[in-house]
């Protein structure tokens, strides 16, 4: 017959079950993470959309500084995003041509 193991305090131990259960719930863990790393998403799995934006711009430079280019500027921000960034002077827009893109600035 096996002997019972008791704490100072004169309580039985449960280390067994807490160890068996904490690996019960990591082997949970990692089976979801599995599960979800196989298994993405339909957002996850549909392609990016790309956007085409339009800058159009007066001045393509500040007025107090005419080494830093906004527009070249704004160009490197929106490329953090899924667009395609034409610039074009406010000169060479004709009625009609903002059809073709998703937004213009």
């Amino acid at each position: 017959m096996r002997k019972r193991r008791y704490n100072p305090c004169g309580r039985k131990r449960n280390t067994n079950r807490i160890v068996t259960s904490a690996k019960t719930i990591l082997t949970v863990i990692l089976a979801l993470s599995l599960v979800i790393l196989l298994f993405p998403t339909e957002q996850v799995l549909a392609a990016e959309t790309i956007y085409e934006v339009l800058i159009l711009y007066e001045n393509a430079f500040r007025e107090d500084n005419s080494s830093f280019s906004l527009v070249a500027a704004l160009s490197e921000y929106l490329g953090h995003f899924p667009v395609t960034v034409a610039a074009r002077p406010t000169e060479k827009w004709k009625q009609g041509s903002l059809s073709d893109y998703d937004a213009v600035i």
